[in-house]
């Protein structure tokens, strides 16, 4: 019995698992329903993408292409939004890839997982609220504001690396602020002010219609450098402008973060997904071609978005009325962005993995405001540091990677055998109880071991394509080259497919249609993506991973409440 109660090594700290038993209690509110969970999704992507960041992509990224930029982009996100839905069918709570990392991976996978997800939500939150800003500084301030402070900053403070916003900075304090409140009156303002923003910009889109010309969508030649057509950045443009819009459907982690505050998850979850998704790319797609037909791409102005398209004189008023609506789903989207965000911190902190306080809950508002408070702090330093171009790329490139991750780990949790993690618990109490046989688990964890292998081997031949791609020529060698990573990782998914038998035991409603090909093809398609990103936007990843291991084997190593349950019970059978 003395064994027993020797305490778990670092190796077993790092590979230990959480139950999805474990991961169902809540000290949160089960309020929204369909309706409120889909309309805080839509949010999300009928935010700050499509009212400012989208038209600066049609003028420096992509062109009029970009209209089939989101439709390719929504194509891609099918095979994730399918692993989406049938790991949320799994779960009742918070956490997103976080829990299923947890519970299919291993706890030092969770805090990889959760530190990407915070760090880009993190970076939302001042990406939305710069584009504010400028369009606050464009209509009432004359455009000037932003570059008198960035003139105070460079010549009399000479701090010039500051990119520090007053506007933006007030504003996520004001945003910080409304979080506090009770999460069904947020509900309350999301819903009001996404149906209010639907129908204004189906209303931009008639006026396009009427106002636009043909001319300027398909043949508009920018008189500075000369490029015009559908394509003027050509093909890569089109496929850097396809992986920047897909951090438009980043609203799937949103929708996952409400779980715990959500009536009914397992079904309501997987609903708002699709129903999400389908409505905002139709919207996305007729919006971005509303936007190109409207005036010659290279023309729209400044960094005020949706507002800079609206230079026709005969369309001053409701450039007014298309203002005021992006400041407030801007300000909205902000709000949803750091309640889905500080939720995710709070997960953390319940399950031990990050400081005790971060778990604090309001006692009227039931609001992690602890949470709330650090994701907010966290963000006026990122809005003092980065530029807006920086922001756009970092959020991008953490969001496909939080898709991959996704996608892996539902590949992961459909051929793992669960048995082998139950089977610990038991072997502990029978062996307390004198049985003499255990059932030998060397095989089950060898089947796994070699899943887990099989999994990051396909993400490397993935990763290998996305580079190869990048950095070579297309020549009969590399074409040679991709074609064999191309054959070797489709022979591993289907190894995959016929040596593991799918998990016979599983609580899931829905379940992912053509397993393993569904996720392996949506982990290939993101993998291509960043690959088309720029090496700066892979910083945010590295600091996001660093910054989550330093916190963990600082203080979650110790205080896992996972680790803690394991002690628990050891004690109780050396007594």
């Amino acid at each position: 019995m003395v064994g027993l109660c020797s305490s778990p090594s670092l190796w077993e700290r790092l590979t230990q698992k959480s139950h999805p038993e474990r991961q169902t209690e809540t000290a949160l509110s089960r309020d929204l329903n369909l309706f409120d969970v889909s309309i805080q999704g839509i949010t999300h992507m009928v935010g700050g993408t499509i009212l400012v960041t989208t038209p600066l992509l049609i003028r420096d990224v992509a062109g009029p292409s970009l209209c089939l930029s989101y439709l390719v982009s929504g194509l891609i996100m099918i095979f994730t939004l399918l692993s989406y839905m049938d790991l949320s069918s799994r779960y009742t709570c918070i956490g997103n890839a976080f829990v299923y990392a947890y519970t299919a991976v291993c706890e030092l996978a969770a805090v990889l997982a959760a530190s990407l997800i915070i760090g880009e939500n993190l970076l939302t939150l001042p990406f939305l609220l710069k584009g504010f800003s400028a369009t606050f500084d464009s209509l009432l301030l004359n455009g000037t504001f932003l570059t008198r402070e960035h003139a105070f900053f460079r010549d009399v403070l000479h701090m010039g690396f500051l990119r520090f916003d007053a506007i933006a900075v007030v504003s996520i304090i004001v945003v910080i602020l409304i979080n506090l409140f009770p999460i069904r009156r947020l509900a309350m303002i999301v819903n009001a002010t996404v149906i209010a923003s639907v129908v204004i910009l189906l209303g931009y889109d008639i006026i396009a219609l009427v106002f636009g010309s043909p001319h300027n969508f398909t043949s508009a030649t920018n008189p500075v450098n000369g490029k015009s057509g559908m394509f003027p950045y050509g093909y890569s443009g089109f496929v850097k402008g396809t992986a920047i819009s897909m951090n438009a459907y980043g609203s799937v982690e949103i929708i996952n973060s409400l779980a715990e505050e959500t009536v009914n998850p397992r079904r309501t979850i997987p609903l708002a997904f699709a129903l999400s998704l389908t409505l905002v790319c139709v919207l996305y797609m007729v919006t971005t071609f509303c936007i190109a037909y409207l005036q010659p791409w290279y023309s729209i102005q400044g960094l005020s978005g949706l507002v800079g398209t609206l230079s026709d004189p005969r369309l001053h008023v409701y450039k007014w009325v298309v203002g005021a609506m992006v400041l407030t789903v801007s300000l909205v989207h902000s709000i949803v962005a750091l309640t889905g965000c500080s939720r995710i911190l709070y997960k953390t902190a319940v399950d031990g993995l990050s400081f005790k306080v971060l778990k604090r809950v309001g006692h009227k508002s039931r609001a992690p405001y602890i949470s709330v408070i650090t994701i907010g702090i966290l963000a006026i330093i990122s809005c003092s540091l980065l530029t807006y171009d920086d922001l756009v790329n970092m959020t991008s490139a953490q969001q496909i990677i939080i898709y991959v991750v996704v996608n892996a780990i539902a590949i992961i949790k459909t051929y793992h055998h669960d048995a082998e993690d139950q089977n610990e618990s038991y072997r502990l109490i029978r062996s307390s109880e004198g049985e003499e046989e255990v059932r030998d688990l060397k095989g089950l964890r060898c089947r796994n071991n070699l899943l887990y292998g099989l999994v990051g081997l396909y993400l490397m031949h993935c990763l290998a394509f996305s580079l190869v791609f990048r950095l070579l020529q297309l020549t009969p060698v590399t074409i040679t080259i991709l074609t064999l990573i191309l054959v070797s990782g489709t022979g591993l998914l289907f190894f995959i497919y016929y040596r593991f038998p799918r998990q016979e035991a599983c609580t899931a409603s829905f379940r992912c249609p053509l397993m393993p090909f569904t996720p392996g093809l949506g982990i290939f398609f993101n993998m291509v993506l960043v690959g088309s990103l720029s090496l700066q936007s892979l910083y945010a990843i590295i600091v996001s991973a660093v910054v989550g291991l330093a916190v963990y084997f600082s203080y979650g190593v110790f205080h896992s409440e996972v680790t803690r349950r394991k002690q628990g019970l050891l004690e109780e059978l050396s007594e």
